[in-house]
């Protein structure tokens, strides 16, 4: 499992190319998945 930042970057690097609705549902389909609390979508 990649690390938090790691993760983050990788997000980073999705949001320059996607629009917002497209990383905030993949964000809530991961948070689905991921059973720990939910992540903040943050805004860089």
């Amino acid at each position: 499992m990649a690390g938090e930042n790691e993760l983050l970057e990788q997000l980073r690097e999705l949001e320059a190319v996607f629009p917002d609705e497209v990383v905030a549902a993949l964000l809530s389909r991961l948070n689905e998945l991921d059973p720990s609390p939910p992540k903040e979508v943050k805004n860089y």
